[in-house]
């Protein structure tokens, strides 16, 4: 068996899990409360679901979607590369071509609405290419969190992390990780 039927039997498995609620409660219902804050609550329960069946760290993903849109649905932005003017779309910031991507795997995992701004699958979408960059990395969020801005047809031997976008997702990291263990003691 390949590495990749492997990887998409487990997240499989994983959803089916989640779907059946076999993760704790409170512990879902605390950071959904937590989550809500920044985003919809549909938004964090959304990025929960996934974040879990693609086995990404909640706080960092979750940074990525503050970064790349204030947790903002129907956010919108437009960039050039390579001389040509590209869109990315939704709470996640997903371009074009990685939406098409996800598109053909969203009705294996159950999801019917592939729009661009549907909020499931946006976060589905952004968390799945956030996962694949991480696992590619081995789990170097700093550069999977730089592919998944600039693309990896982007990044070569020579080309720099992004320094900006970095800043701007470990701030909103540690924002988040502050934030989330003062929320827990009640604070």
């Amino acid at each position: 068996m390949t590495p990749t039927k492997l990887l998409i039997i487990s997240m499989i498995v994983l959803a089916i899990l989640i779907t059946v609620d076999v993760l704790l409660p409170d512990r879902v219902d605390r950071r959904v409360e937590f989550m809500s804050q920044f985003t919809t609550r549909e938004g964090a329960i959304y990025e929960l679901k996934w974040v879990e069946v693609f086995g990404l760290d909640w706080q960092k993903s979750f940074a990525v979607t503050l970064a790349e849109s204030d947790g903002k649905q129907m956010a919108k932005s437009i960039f050039r590369r390579n001389g040509k003017i590209h869109h990315a779309y939704g709470q996640k910031q997903v371009v074009g071509l990685t939406l098409a991507y996800w598109r053909k795997r969203a009705e294996f995992f159950g999801i019917k609405d592939t729009n661009k701004y549907s909020l499931e699958f946006n976060i589905f979408s952004g968390c799945g290419e956030l996962a694949k960059w991480v696992d590619y990395y081995e789990g170097d969020y700093i550069k999977a969190v730089h592919v998944y801005n600039v693309g990896f047809g982007d990044i070569t031997y020579k080309r720099k992390i992004n320094p900006k976008h970095i800043d701007k997702w470990l701030t909103e990291y540690t924002v988040i990780k502050n934030r989330w263990e003062k929320f827990k003691r009640g604070e």
